[in-house]
């Protein structure tokens, strides 16, 4: 009898000693899920504040680079409207002109372009470039009178102008062109000039004027108080 009850009391032992194991291995492997789940939670977290915090700075770099591209044009516009408007010789009309309704191989139509000389000095001469286009508005291709080429821009050269501070010249001389052609309206920029005090002026603008307008549709806003060929 002694023994029986020694070996119940032994097996007691290991049931609660089992027991005991399972009950901390399940606190352990609660733990560990608690903690697994915190971890995961923060991660998580941590990268959608790096995403949120990416963004902001993608938006940043966008917005800052969107801005840098609106200030450069606007500079760009700005810079090509002052060279525009500061201009030492400006054309303030331009036009082609027929001189005779039959006989154009004897008197070829004339463009002709009135030049204002917007300086305190006398300009000596200048070249000018024409730009021609057809009755919808559509660049023209030009050819000088008794020529072999046919350009979308035509130079005319004035080595006689004379032409003093605040005057006007061009509209009673000009360059003639060769026939048929198909010339509606024109404009005209002044290229270059030189004075009687020996200065050499290149226009900044021509480049811009010719970027605008060569061999391109005439801009709407350009079309108002052409002269039409007649």
């Amino acid at each position: 009898m002694g023994i029986n009850k020694r070996n119940f009391l032994v097996e007691k032992i290991l049931v609660a000693l089992i027991i005991i194991i399972i009950i901390v291995a399940a606190i352990i492997f609660f733990v560990y899920l608690k903690d697994n789940r915190q971890n995961t939670n923060k991660i998580e977290s941590n990268q959608e504040f790096v995403n949120t915090q990416n963004n902001s700075i993608g938006k940043k770099v966008n917005s800052s680079v969107e801005n840098k591209n609106e200030t450069k044009e606007n500079d760009e516009s700005i810079d090509i409207e002052k060279l525009k408007n500061e201009q030492k010789l400006i054309c303030k009309t331009a036009m082609l002109k027929s001189q005779h309704e039959e006989f154009k191989n004897l008197y070829p139509d004339v463009l002709l372009a009135e030049v204002k000389n917007n300086t305190d000095e006398i300009v000596k001469e200048y070249n000018i470039i024409f730009l021609a286009y057809d009755e919808n508005y559509l660049p023209v291709k030009i050819r000088e009178y008794a020529g072999d080429k046919d350009e979308y821009f035509f130079v005319g050269r004035d080595d006689t102008a004379n032409l003093v501070p605040g005057d006007s010249t061009g509209m009673d001389r000009g360059w003639e062109i060769d026939y048929p052609h198909n010339v509606k309206y024109v404009i005209a920029c002044v290229r270059d000039a030189i004075f009687y005090n020996g200065e050499e002026w290149k226009n900044p603008y021509i480049t811009h004027w010719l970027d605008k307008y060569e061999g391109n549709i005439l801009p709407e806003e350009d079309r108002e108080g052409l002269i039409a060929y007649n």
